[in-house]
């Protein structure tokens, strides 16, 4: 046997055995009627809130479900809380002995409970105004209010319910002592928190000398000025747009040159988030106009005031304008020129990639493979690791392969006894996460994941001498697993993904073989294999992956259907007679899409990058980027020539899934060069 297979039925075996283990917890979290009923009702009555309304009839049926129910047992104080407000609705008179000037708070309470209560708070300052701008009682205009209105004016001030706002200023007789009096309050908010001065409040403070001085200092200016030198600013590299269109070059860099000077004398009344990505995208323009020297002038100037992200992204462009034309000794003089080697791990992943990938090419193989090495620690999923791993297998021996590899067939198992008990809390929180996976409710369920990930031992466990002594490493894992296999469980996957990705952001544990597995499902691979034995099931598998997360009900924004998110006008021309909801239908989405798929891998020749980024972005698309975009051979740099974004990402993600899946099922392709990777064959016979 390969040590290969054996690394994947180690992983095989361990998965399985740990899932075995988590029966007895599976179990203590299935929730009842009750608790499916007040959830339903919350979602009800939580949605109207948001929308500035007190649904009585939902708040009456979370009542009725409320005690028999053990999953929302912490949301007893918000259930007090609300039953006042049944008893008493929010009146002209009634508001102050139901909306007091604080925030409710309630220690430890859910975070939806939290929620609901600041969603209470932001209703109750509504209706303060609206009370009493519309009240025909001017006797509410008074200084009964004052006590109120201090709490809320930081938010009024901030922008919270502006028209509101205004007409109760407006309703203040002039010169009083009450207009005297909120105008005080105004000006001390202001000068206190920083707001910026909004011009309709304004008019009713009386303005002093420190409020001038301060709306002078804010830097206040007025909006057509700040328009007129933006619209400027554009009008500029319009023109020069043109002239690149006319391909007149030397005229479109003198355009472009202006824009540069343009900006720098007025960058006081211009975005500069917004003047960077318009010279960025100027450079980008000349580079793909092989225009090499003009695009460096614009990304060094971009250079001089990016920030952040926007430095990476900068730096990778100087790189990129050597390497798409395969100029590796002058991208060898950039990184040297900008030291990019010393500041190495200040960079993301892409520019890591590109400094190691260029000194590869330029025949540095010790320090390019100390650099790939680097980049597969600090984030093992990220495209650019899994590139890295395919040039050190390329490059290591039998040896330092089985140690690159075998990393991944053992699991970091916490230090915690699986006969621990858990709390009623914890099992509640719990029984809510998977009733709000039930009704379909991710923000809900986001919330309670974050929520459960981030209590302390003492809220997980019942014996607290215990918990006392658990790490916060072991603790996190635990809870992690805990979720994972909730989520396997409703078959949730993308919940999986997203929680194991973020944990290994944060570096909360190290990739090993429970997260890879649950990471890369084989869910629907036998229906595959059933439906078609001439395409690679795992090449399939990947794209399903991410195109739907297993969801056969998905539907994009724009309209594509099922596992693998079909648009229904490009099924019907492999199925006569189809109906958009038979796309939901697992087999026949999968076997229109293969259909599909094969046709674009013939079409391209097998070429796994064409047909993903047609599969992404349609064919007349790519046939366009090969023509104007495409003018390099080397895979990786067609990959980020790439100039959709979302398309970009997609083919890079199904790449990375490609891999994991053959790492996990032991197939030869992990030996294949880097190059031939991005080439898939289609047989006869599997």
């Amino acid at each position: 046997m390969s040590k290969l297979a054996t690394i994947a039925i180690f992983i095989l075996l361990s998965t399985s055995t740990f899932a075995a283990k988590e029966i007895n917890l599976l179990k203590s979290i299935r929730t009842s009627k009750n608790d499916l009923k007040f959830g339903k009702a919350f979602r009800q009555f939580y949605r109207n809130l948001k929308k500035k309304k007190i649904d009585r009839v939902a708040i009456a049926l979370m009542n009725k479900s409320f005690k028999y129910s053990k999953a929302f047992k912490e949301y007893g104080p918000l259930m007090t809380t609300l039953n006042q407000l049944q008893k008493k609705p929010i009146t002209e008179k009634s508001f102050h002995s139901i909306c007091l000037a604080k925030k409710n708070t309630v220690p430890n309470a859910p975070s939806l409970v939290k929620r609901s209560y600041a969603y209470l708070d932001e209703y109750c300052r509504w209706k303060f105004l609206k009370n009493i701008s519309r009240s025909k009682n001017k006797t509410s205009i008074s200084f009964k209010n004052l006590d109120y209105l201090k709490y809320a004016l930081p938010y009024y001030l901030n922008g919270s319910h502006k028209k509101e706002f205004v007409r109760y200023l407006s309703r203040i007789k002039e010169t009083s002592s009450l207009q005297l009096l909120i105008s005080e309050l105004m000006t001390e908010q202001y000068l206190q928190n920083q707001h910026t001065p909004n011009s309709k409040h304004l008019k009713f403070i009386k303005i002093s000398t420190e409020l001038t001085q301060y709306v002078q200092s804010a830097g206040l200016r007025d909006s057509s000025e700040r328009n007129y030198f933006t619209k400027a600013f554009y009008a500029i590299k319009r023109d020069m747009q043109k002239e690149i269109k006319a391909e007149r070059f030397n005229s479109a860099f003198e355009k472009g040159q202006q824009l540069v000077t343009f900006y720098d004398s007025n960058k006081q009344y211009i975005e500069a988030k917004k003047a960077w990505i318009s010279i960025l995208t100027t450079g980008k323009k000349f580079l793909y106009k092989k225009e090499a020297k003009k695009a460096r002038f614009f990304f060094e100037y971009a250079l001089t005031f990016s920030e952040n992200d926007q430095l990476d992204e900068t730096l990778f462009q100087l790189l990129w304008s050597n390497i798409l034309f395969g100029n590796y000794k002058e991208a060898v003089a950039t990184i040297e020129k900008f030291q990019l080697i010393k500041n190495f791990s200040k960079y993301n992943s892409k520019v890591k990639f590109w400094i190691a990938y260029t000194l590869y090419k330029n025949g540095e193989d010790e320090l390019s493979k100390h650099l790939f090495t680097t980049l597969t620690e600090s984030s093992p999923l990220n495209f650019y690791a899994i590139i890295s791993y395919k040039k050190l297998l390329d490059i290591f021996d039998v040896e330092d392969k089985k140690k690159l590899l075998f990393k991944y067939s053992e699991e970091i198992k916490p230090d915690i006894p699986k006969n621990q008990r858990y709390s009623k809390n914890f099992i509640a929180s719990m029984k809510r996460l998977s009733i709000w996976l039930d009704l379909n409710l991710d923000s809900f369920s986001n919330n309670e994941i974050s929520e459960i990930i981030s209590r302390d031992s003492s809220y997980i466990f019942q014996d607290e001498k215990f918990a006392k002594n658990v790490t916060n490493k072991d603790l996190r894992k635990h809870l992690i697993e805990k979720l994972v296999n909730l989520f396997t469980k409703e078959k949730k996957y993308l919940h999986s993904f997203k929680l194991v990705h973020q944990s290994l952001e944060k570096e909360m544990f190290e990739l090993d073989a429970f997260t890879l597995r649950n990471l890369f499902p084989f869910r629907y691979l036998s229906n595959i294999k059933k439906i078609d034995k001439t395409i690679d099931p795992l090449v399939v598998l990947s794209l399903i992956r991410q195109e739907s997360a297993f969801n056969p009900q998905a539907r994009s924004h724009v309209g594509a259907r099922g596992l693998m998110q079909l648009m229904p006008a490009t099924a019907k021309q492999f199925k006569k007679n189809l109906r958009t909801h038979h796309l939901k239908r697992p087999n026949l989405n999968i076997k229109i899409g293969i259909k599909y798929l094969k046709g674009l891998f013939k079409k391209y020749d097998g070429n796994l990058i064409y047909t993903l980024s047609a599969y992404n972005a349609g064919e007349s698309r790519v046939k366009r980027w090969r023509k104007n975009l495409f003018i390099n051979n080397d895979p990786m740099v067609t990959i980020e020539s790439i100039p959709f974004k979302e398309t970009r990402k997609y083919v890079k993600l199904i790449y990375r899934n490609i891999f994991f899946y053959n790492l996990l099922s032991n197939k030869t392709v992990l030996e294949k060069s880097l190059e031939d990777s991005f080439f898939i064959s289609l047989n006869s016979k599997r």
